[in-house]
């Protein structure tokens, strides 16, 4: 389910994810690294065109972990163990024009890259909302992204590109404008973002 047309992320703890008047969503990067220190990330293609991360609305009684582990499934066709350890790496609340409030989390979770693999490969094309929502899965080219950046991304996408490669350090991949030493406690939506009348 998507936000303002945007899909989200959210944290994995245990409990309920919503109080009256509040709503919850998640986005995961879920992303391999080798040896070296080279970083695979899945990323897909929405149905808008847009970029973005797996995720979306949690749903009513759903616990945050439940919702992120049923919507990497609906759209990326694998499912996690409940019980999954996703790190949670940004939280941000925004009002909702029905005047609740949405908080929107961004969780990672590093797999084995023969995973990555085989839901791109694989997986992907069992997904639920494959050829809806979602119209194909992608790496993102995490060595180009001055030119990658310029492409349209759902909602706060690229800002949570940032938060993500910052969390694992690897700001450095960063166009030098988005690069920063440390996550923020709270990230604004960046121009890039809405970039291109996206």
């Amino acid at each position: 389910r998507r936000v303002h047309g945007e899909r989200v992320e959210m944290s994995a703890h245990q409990h309920s994810s919503q109080q009256m008047g509040e709503e919850s969503a998640v986005f995961a990067a879920l992303y391999a690294e080798t040896p070296d220190g080279k970083v695979t990330l899945l990323m897909h293609v929405r149905e808008d065109g847009k970029l973005g991360l797996p995720g979306g609305m949690v749903d009513s009684g759903e616990t945050l972990e439940a919702g992120l582990v049923r919507e990497i499934a609906e759209e990326y066709g694998y499912t996690f163990p409940r019980d999954t350890a996703f790190k949670h790496l940004h939280q941000e609340a925004k009002p909702r024009s029905n005047g609740n409030t949405l908080h929107i989390h961004l969780f990672a979770l590093r797999v084995e890259a023969d995973l990555l693999r085989a839901i791109q490969q694989r997986h992907q094309f069992a997904a639920e909302h494959f050829g809806s929502e979602v119209m194909g899965i992608f790496t993102a080219p995490l060595d180009a992204l001055a030119n990658f950046k310029r492409n349209c991304f759902a909602g706060n996408g690229w800002t949570q590109l940032t938060v993500f490669l910052t969390a694992i350090n690897k700001a450095h991949l960063l166009p030098k404008d988005d690069a920063s030493p440390a996550v923020p406690a709270a990230v604004p939506s960046s121009t890039a973002d809405q970039a291109k009348g996206c």
